[in-house]
């Protein structure tokens, strides 16, 4: 019963911290918008590169190319034989030239049949790669390869950047000393970013990444993927209330139950707090 006692009140007491850590993050985010609103100039001469692989469309490229950071890309890769006509749309609609891919980092990087760049000044940097046949791997690498910028942000399928998520990251990068070679975001989707020099020097993706240091730990959430359905959340909500009635009633004895009980319904408290943190922010 101890032990028990002892696990719930370690349950109870992380998710408090996380949730601390939330409202904190969350805060820094909100001062730091209403400092300096939507645009930012480049913070510390440090730029960003959002890299897509999957899921590429021309809905997502107007979406991510509206950030107003000065230093700040947008990279796709596509293959040009399957997805044909969104290579065509995309080179008409932003006006794109085809420009060499000739490999200068020596990341292992292969299958780029062409490369294309942005010529409208109206437009942010888009770069946008025909790759035949790569997996997700290569494609990071060969979008490495082509990225002007010192950090990559890789995006999964579905992600979409919170509100300021760019400006958010470079000032946590610029505030740190030495500038970290990961920064990783625990909230929303888990995007990590990636200091390009360190990637280079660690292989490239696929490479050693995890002896890459020095690493920092945000709670903000940077990228998030669809959200669940509301019929999903209500069940997973009635399932959490029928395992702390469970634990209450099945429990040796009457304040074991109600402590798990107690811990289950913190535990679902603390995620919709944190999730109406992330919608007022992103």
């Amino acid at each position: 019963m101890v032990v028990m006692l002892c696990l719930l009140t370690a349950a109870a007491t992380a998710l408090l911290v996380w949730v601390i850590a939330a409202e904190r993050d969350f805060a820094r985010r909100r001062l730091w918008l209403s400092m300096h609103g939507a645009r930012a100039d480049a913070v510390g001469g440090i730029g960003l590169s959002v890299i897509v692989t999957e899921g590429a469309s021309a809905a997502l490229a107007e979406e991510l190319l509206s950030v107003e950071y000065a230093l700040y890309e947008v990279i796709f890769t596509v293959d040009g034989r399957r997805q044909a006509e969104l290579l065509e749309l995309l080179i008409e609609r932003y006006d794109l030239f085809r420009a060499g891919c000739r490999p200068t980092e020596g990341l292992p990087a292969r299958g780029a049949n062409a490369l294309y760049r942005s010529r409208k000044r109206r437009f942010r940097r888009f770069v946008l790669l025909d790759l035949r046949q790569a997996d997700r791997t290569a494609a990071l690498n060969v979008a490495a390869e082509a990225a002007a910028y010192d950090y990559l942000l890789p995006m999964r399928s579905a992600e979409r950047l919170t509100c300021g998520a760019v400006e958010r990251v470079v000032c946590e990068v610029a505030a740190r000393t030495p500038r970290p070679a990961v920064l990783h975001a625990r909230a929303g989707a888990g995007a990590t970013l990636y200091c390009r020099t360190a990637l280079v020097a660690a292989g490239g993706f696929g490479g050693a990444l995890r002896q890459l240091k020095p690493r920092t730990v945000i709670c903000d959430p940077v990228t998030v993927g669809r959200r669940p359905p509301r019929r999903l959340r209500r069940i997973g909500a009635a399932v959490v209330l029928a395992t702390a009635a469970a634990a209450a009633v099945a429990a040796p004895a009457w304040w074991i139950g109600a402590a798990a009980a107690v811990t289950l319904l913190l535990a679902m408290l603390a995620v919709l707090r944190v999730g109406q943190l992330r919608r007022n922010c992103g």
